[in-house]
């Protein structure tokens, strides 16, 4: 399986949450990931877990929140033995241990009967959970529309053999059902077993937790987020082109103009993480049935970066709710309040709701910079972000740079 496939199985694999009973969608999501095994005990609700899996009492139930569990199942145990059966990748699992050798794992799915939980929520029901088993227990969270995975580390205990420490827990945290992010996407790809016995290779699973908690190290995500964000740098700086206005750096690119994009979008995309911003203004499909027969993802158009990210930074962002409408004519040249490219839409003014619900900020990141700095009868414009409609706007920047194949954008 090509890694854009077994990509693409695990997107579809989020998205079967949102129609799968728990169990079925929990152990379709494990199967993707290449975690498979019959070793299976059938625990649905939290009073067969009690009966069947807490019958020493360890679970401290105020802390895992037993109150907002609205179903648990657990999934099944992965050994070296199952993992050897399934013949993923070549592996050869070691299967004879030391005493207190970290030997298996478990995987659980618990369902919440509310739809937002802080990290710190999760985290704590995570280690509540783990204080029950005497091997990791890793966790799928479905709450609302969304799932977060949760993974703790633990170790041997130095003093007391039949303890284990637990330590960190690392949440990939409101993985949307319904849309997932290609980031989410990417991060449960680099935990699949296939990509972590490629990239790491082991042989018992110490060195497989070791493998999941390389992939997970903060400072790992940091490092590849950022190695993303240059090369999509460098590749934007060599393909777009802005208004002779426009500063350029000594080597003739429009460095600046594509740093300043850049902070553009990553603050929109905080901003949407929050839900301030629709996730449909990113999603491929649904940007399709929006904008006009011309657009395509890979295309060599400025019709998303027009249409929408333009609208989005300028008439939206920068623009009071109750100001918000389409441009009219040509005297509304430099007016930036206004929306701008109603050619570009399907239909200009159900577009217009598309934005409504997105907050006003006050704050200049989102100020135009075209400018017109004439007197009176004699104009003199200023071209920066070239925000405009005339045909001789030299703005270019190609579709293909925000479109992925994930089915996100940007």
């Amino acid at each position: 399986m090509t890694e854009i496939e077994l990509k693409k199985r695990i997107e579809a694999a989020i998205l079967r949450f949102q129609d799968l009973p728990l169990y079925e969608a929990g152990m379709n999501l494990l199967a993707a990931l290449g975690y498979q095994s019959n070793l299976q005990l059938r625990v649905s609700g939290f009073d067969e877990f009690k009966h069947n899996l807490d019958q020493a009492g360890k679970l401290n139930e105020d802390h895992a929140k037993v109150n907002d569990w609205q179903n648990v199942e657990l999934l099944c145990q992965i050994t070296g033995d199952t993992l050897n059966a399934s013949g993923q990748g070549g592996l050869g699992f070691q299967t004879e241990y030391q005493p207190n050798e970290m030997q298996s794992y478990l995987f659980l799915a618990i369902e919440l009967k509310g739809s937002e939980y802080t990290r710190t929520d999760l985290a704590r029901i995570t280690r509540a959970v783990n204080q029950v088993f005497a091997m990791p227990a890793l966790l799928i969270f479905k709450h609302g529309k969304s799932i977060t995975l949760s993974i703790i580390d633990r170790r041997p205990h130095k003093r007391e053999d039949s303890k284990d420490v637990l330590e960190k827990v690392t949440l990939i945290k409101d993985i949307s059902c319904a849309l997932p992010h290609r980031a989410h996407v990417e991060i449960l790809f680099d935990l699949s077993l296939p990509e972590l016995y490629r990239k790491h290779g082991f042989s018992n699973f110490e060195q497989l937790h070791a493998a999941w908690g390389k992939t997970l190290n903060t400072s790992a995500l940091n490092k590849s987020f950022f190695k993303e964000l240059s090369n999509w740098y460098y590749w934007s700086l060599a393909n777009v082109e802005f208004p002779p206005d426009a500063p350029k750096d000594s080597e003739e690119t429009h460095s600046i103009s594509v740093i300043r994009l850049l902070t553009r979008l990553i603050f929109s995309w905080f901003i949407r993480e929050k839900r301030f911003i629709p996730d449909r203004l990113f999603n491929e499909n649904e940007i399709q049935s929006l904008l006009c027969n011309e657009f395509t993802p890979e295309g060599t158009g400025t019709i998303y970066y027009k249409a929408i990210l333009q609208n989005l930074f300028f008439a939206t962002l920068n623009t009071e709710m109750d100001q918000r409408k389409w441009a009219a004519n040509s005297n509304t040249m430099m007016v930036h309040s206004l929306y701008r490219y109603r050619e570009l839409f399907r239909d200009p003014d159900h577009a217009l709701e598309e934005f409504s619900s997105i907050p006003f900020l006050n704050g200049g990141l989102f100020e135009c910079l075209d400018k017109d700095l004439g007197a009176g009868a004699t104009p003199r414009y200023i071209r920066m972000d070239g925000f405009s409609r005339k045909s001789d706007n030299r703005l270019r920047i190609p579709d293909f740079l925000f479109g992925v194949a994930s089915g996100q954008l940007t």
